[in-house]
């Protein structure tokens, strides 16, 4: 009998620190608290298409507060802050907030208005 090896795929990250995160960002600026539910409420979209977030969570939930506070369309930063300090609140550059910006968009079918 021929031994078959079983592939493993790797575990999703769980969804709570996720939303943890989310909420310990909005309480340190809660100047922008108003979009803290839309963030939430996408969080769960992008979970619900199966998308494979690896990486940084930190990357995906930046992304998706850029992705949130703008809308989706064409990009104007963030609301209060300089965009190199918002990456660095978050421990990531500004070219990997965009990029997981730009999945986020495409997974959600959001385009540029």
């Amino acid at each position: 009998m021929k031994a078959t090896a079983k592939i493993s795929r790797p575990a999703k990250p769980p969804r709570e620190p996720f939303h943890q995160a989310l909420d310990d960002y909005f309480a340190r600026f809660p100047t922008i608290e108003n979009i803290r539910a839309k963030c939430h409420g996408n969080l769960m979209k992008l979970w619900s298409t199966g998308i494979d977030i690896t990486g940084k969570p930190e990357a995906w939930l930046a992304g998706l507060i850029y992705t949130v506070m703008n809308d989706g369309k064409f990009p104007r930063g963030v609301e209060g802050m300089r965009f190199a300090d918002f990456a660095e609140i978050w421990g990531v550059s500004t070219n990997v907030i965009r990029a997981r910006s730009w999945a986020i968009k495409r997974v959600l079918g959001w385009t540029y208005l």
